[in-house]
């Protein structure tokens, strides 16, 4: 079952954070169509303020590709 009062809260939360984070978002976006493909190297760096790190990386494959693909036309409407 959805949890469509949970749906509106993230719609909210998300319009809030990309408000926020405007570039980031952007950044986001010219990444479709061109990175969505098998090869793609995905990695993420963190640094928090006591200077912990967190780092991981992963390679797309075919799979993967199509799964965000399909995503991607579920947010988009498309």
């Amino acid at each position: 079952m959805i949890n469509l009062p949970g749906l509106k809260t993230l719609h909210d939360i998300w319009k809030r954070f990309s408000g926020k984070h405007g570039d980031l978002i952007s950044f986001g976006t010219s990444l479709y169509p061109h990175a969505l493909q098998e090869g793609t190297l995905v990695a993420v760096y963190v640094r928090t303020p006591d200077n912990q790190t967190f780092d991981y990386n992963l390679t797309l494959d075919a799979e993967d590709a199509q799964m965000l693909r399909e995503a991607d036309k579920i947010v988009r409407n498309r």
